[in-house]
């Protein structure tokens, strides 16, 4: 088979708004085409690295066991992407065009119901940072889980964004 090398890294650099601000490159691989990858700072991409085989896995059974579940004539599948750890703590993913991200659909829906409007993440993220400001003062992480810590911050999320993105699915 015929592998695809980068034969070219282009200069320009997109910086997303987000926490950790990631960045889209783009290269030229040697087929001629061009290529975006977001690379992620200060994330461990292994755990998605694992899922896109899962789901790479879940397609082949999709595929060959369709007439067995029903599904033969609905062609189901997952879409998968290139993931790329690259150390523990940063890695690469690759740019699929004309898709949404989760949180970009939940916010759809929560703007529909006025629960969520220009600042609602500084909201969110100041509720975060007091919550492991607390946490900080002493306490380790795996006592933090012992004693219910991340949950009583999912707890205050919920309380203020419970779970809408099914109303999403339903309108589009």
């Amino acid at each position: 088979s015929h592998h695809v090398t980068i034969a070219q890294i282009f200069d320009e650099v997109e910086i997303l708004n987000s926490l950790q601000k990631p960045k889209v490159i783009k290269v030229l691989g040697s087929d001629g085409r061009e290529y975006k990858f977001l690379c992620k700072p200060k994330d461990d991409l292994r755990k998605d690295t694992r899922m896109m085989e899962f789901a790479n896995v879940l397609n082949h059974l999709l595929a060959t066991k369709s007439h067995h579940l029903g599904n033969a004539s609905r062609n189901l599948y997952i879409r998968t992407f290139a993931v790329m750890p690259l150390t523990e703590d940063c890695g690469m993913i690759e740019w699929i065009e004309n898709t949404r991200g989760f949180r970009h659909c939940c916010q759809d829906v929560y703007i529909q119901e006025n629960m969520f409007d220009r600042r609602t993440n500084r909201q969110i993220k100041d509720m975060y940072d007091a919550h492991f400001r607390k946490q900080a003062s002493g306490t380790s992480i795996k006592k933090a889980r012992e004693h219910g810590f991340h949950a009583q911050l999912l707890d205050k999320v919920l309380d203020r964004f419970p779970p809408r993105l099914h109303k999403w699915f339903l309108q589009h």
